[in-house]
């Protein structure tokens, strides 16, 4: 009895291991490892004060986009709403002289391999994905916004070797978190939206394949039809945009005092 309850014990461990295994390696937001290059210069936001301009760099994503429509309600693609906003956003930044790199300025499909590549490039502060979204109840209106830990193994075992911990004890990465309430409470406050807080979402690849804190920004819902057209308005753009840039200076302020701003290392497991 008790030999047959030691092997039903591993065999259910076994295909429990299995069963998480094929989850993260074959969900559609994340279907599959990739090999990522050597750690790169963004991982710690400089001292932003005198830092370069290339080492202040910032990426907007905007979300979907060509054949790629996103969601869509009240007569709005999703694809409509994320390209004016980004596009606001990175005026907004400039204006600001930081650096903005876009994965995409046009109505263009984009793969997230390539959006998630150019957020892993060197010399990036952070990775913003602009969204909107969608309810199945036309009631449902106000902005969240998304984070990701812990993020693919690649970038755990990166960031382990770039803050290792001391024996017997373990290295959180909270930055992704603190940027994502950054950005939704100014972005709230600049807009008077609903407050929907803030989520991690590790499954978004999007998000756990960017080294850099990276959030994903659901501006609002084309499902409601008083949001949708504000979500048109180019003034209510800029409002998000403004609000957006508010929440991501405030906290690269904070980043750029800290080096170790949201990395948590604990002595035990």
């Amino acid at each position: 009895m008790g030999v047959r309850f030691v092997f039903s014990l591993l065999f259910l461990a076994f295909f429990w291991f299995c069963l998480w295994r094929l989850m993260h390696a074959f969900t559609p937001e994340n279907p599959g490892f990739q090999v990522l290059a050597a750690l790169n210069e963004g991982q710690v936001p400089p001292d932003l004060a005198n830092a370069p301009a290339e080492l202040k760099t910032i990426v907007i994503d905007p979300g979907h986009g060509g054949e790629d429509p996103g969601t869509q309600g009240n007569g709005m693609f999703e694809r409509e709403g994320t390209l004016p906003i980004a596009l606001a956003l990175a005026k907004e930044l400039r204006e600001r002289k930081y650096t903005v790199v876009m994965t995409r300025e046009t109505d263009t499909t984009l793969s997230l391999d390539d959006r998630s590549k150019i957020g892993n490039e060197p010399g990036r502060l952070c990775f913003v994905s602009i969204h909107l979204n969608h309810s199945d109840s036309s009631r449902t209106t106000g902005i969240e916004t998304f984070y990701a830990w812990p993020k693919r193994l690649e970038i755990l075992k990166d960031f382990a070797a770039s803050y290792p911990a001391p024996a017997g004890g373990k290295v959180e990465d909270h930055r992704g978190r603190l940027l994502a309430e950054s950005i939704q409470r100014a972005t709230v406050a600049a807009t008077q939206a609903v407050d929907r807080e803030v989520q991690n979402k590790t499954g978004l690849r999007v998000l756990n394949s960017v080294r850099v804190p990276s959030v994903l920004v659901e501006c609002g819902f084309v499902s409601n039809k008083g949001e949708t057209e504000k979500l048109r308005s180019a003034e209510y753009q800029a409002t998000l945009a403004k609000g957006i840039a508010n929440g991501i200076e405030s906290y690269l302020q904070a980043a750029s005092a800290d080096p170790n701003y949201g990395i948590v290392i604990s002595t035990k497991r």
